[in-house]
């Protein structure tokens, strides 16, 4: 046994209760675009709460850490390998570099937030402080030392500039 549904010719448009199979409807064209009106602006609600909610989940997912350039990475070894023994700048006791390079474990230190990867937003520490930065008591007691590394930072790069500007000079001489 068969059963017949009746399915509308425009069935957006069908806004009327279940009228017997066969029966022809006319639609004026401002009861069309009165529906298709009402339709739009129930898309459009539901469009700016997907909206809502998208920025929602945004906000809310973590921060994408962005990656030091790598001579950002060289001048951290070096300045910490060269003024600071190769030990980490925060707790001064664990080694984080030699003269080859950072050793495993070390770790560089988004200090402002993790999209901000200048060296001068940087340092390279060992893997026990940077899981501890992570608590505000503890980052607040260590912020002199990271000012400190970063006076021993500018003071590098300065002295990087004034060479080559000196090399630059001389090749142009």
């Amino acid at each position: 046994m068969a059963v017949s549904s009746r399915q509308p010719d425009l069935p957006f448009l069908d806004d009327s209760e279940h009228e017997p199979i066969g029966t022809q409807r006319s639609f004026t064209f401002e009861h069309v675009i009165s529906i298709l009106s009402q339709k739009l602006d129930r898309l459009h609600s539901g469009q700016l709460v997907l909206c809502a909610q998208v920025k929602d989940l945004r906000e809310s997912l973590p921060m994408q850490r962005r990656p030091l350039s790598r001579w950002a990475q060289k001048i951290h070894v070096d300045v910490t390998y060269t003024r600071r023994n190769g030990l980490c700048p925060c707790c001064q006791e664990t080694p984080v570099c030699n003269e080859l390079g950072r050793l495993p474990g070390a770790e560089y230190d988004h200090w402002y937030t993790r999209n901000r990867a200048r060296a001068e937003e940087t340092w390279l520490v060992c893997s026990g402080c940077n899981q501890r930065l992570n608590d505000t008591e503890f980052k607040a007691s260590v912020r002199s030392a990271f000012e400190s590394y970063q006076l021993a930072l500018r003071r590098a790069i300065q002295t990087r500039q004034v060479t080559l500007a000196d090399g630059a000079d001389a090749a142009a001489s």
